[in-house]
């Protein structure tokens, strides 16, 4: 018969091995890139090796949790960036860089209510060059797996979707990290604005342009959606269709009726008034937020803002 300490020691592993299939599976979020051996380390002539220990040398920006990739994420500055990045409205000078690192989480399991991290999955970097990226208003950028290597996906895409993404935060430079405030009594982040950005615009188009799809996601009622147009949309990919929530929130309030990026059938994000039941405090509103990809619903859920 199992003494007592063996049987609780074997319950401890039983736990832990259960937690971290749990949380394996929960981190492969639907946004995600392909890996493969043997890819190369430079991308935009950024290479990987001249910036790998970056963590261990530059400034702590901020951390963020992406919902979609299932990723902490931590974002640093070199010197330059973190200088530049002090001011409301930074401008950025040649040499600046950041550097983010995606890691996994998995539950820890003496403490299975929190989340830890457990190994890293991606690293992330952008360099800043007025001329060498004039096309792409600066900025580099480039992508890597936790190895170091480039991911299994078209470096111009790439390019063309984080420069589409980062056009949002004009007014940030282009950046949408800034630095945490963690002293004691710090004020919570002002609400985001829609950025004053000539690519970010909304048309008006009649509800039977959209797809069979796209129209069971919504009310019957609603006969036009106000569609975010411009490169954003040209260039989305996974990641973009929670990105871009924030300013379909703000342009729902802006317009008076649901907003969308809508890329193609497959893959869509809808933001439009909630159910009239649900109870929000103050003067924040009820929406509803769905998000399509690959053809399939990732997301429907009901907030206030």
């Amino acid at each position: 018969m199992l003494s007592w300490r063996l049987m609780t020691r074997f319950a401890t592993i039983l736990t832990f091995l259960i937690f971290s299939a749990w949380a394996s599976e929960k981190a492969l979020g639907y946004f995600d890139y392909a890996s493969r051996t043997g890819q190369p380390t430079e991308m935009n002539g950024i290479k990987f090796d001249d910036y790998k220990d970056f963590t261990k040398k530059w400034h702590l920006v901020t951390v963020r949790f992406r919902q979609d990739t299932k990723e902490m994420r931590m974002t640093y500055a070199n010197e330059i960036a973190w200088k530049a990045m002090q001011l409301a409205k930074p401008v950025y000078p040649d040499g600046a860089a950041f550097g983010k690192v995606g890691l996994i989480t998995d539950k820890d399991p003496a403490f299975p209510s929190s989340e830890v991290p457990s190994g890293t999955k991606r690293f992330q970097l952008m360099v800043y060059d007025k001329k060498k990226y004039k096309t792409t208003e600066g900025w580099g950028y480039a992508l890597f797996d936790e190895r170091g290597q480039l991911f299994n996906e078209e470096p111009k895409a790439q390019t063309a979707a984080c420069a589409a993404c980062h056009a949002i935060v004009p007014d940030r430079g282009f950046v949408f990290s800034r630095p945490m405030n963690v002293d004691f009594g710090a004020n919570r982040l002002d609400p985001v604005r829609l950025a004053a950005d000539p690519s970010l615009k909304f048309e008006t188009k009649p509800i039977a342009s959209f797809s069979k799809t796209f129209r069971s996601m919504i009310s019957s009622e609603i006969t036009s959606v106000a569609s975010l147009e411009g490169p954003v949309k040209k260039s989305s990919f996974s990641g973009t269709l929670d990105e871009i929530i924030p300013f379909l929130i703000q342009g729902l309030k802006n317009e008076g009726k649901t907003t969308a990026l809508y890329a193609n059938d497959q893959n869509f994000t809808i933001v439009t008034m909630g159910a009239a039941a649900q109870k929000c405090e103050g003067a924040k509103t009820p929406l509803r937020v769905v998000i399509y990809f690959k053809g399939s619903k990732v997301r429907d859920s009901d907030i206030c803002q």
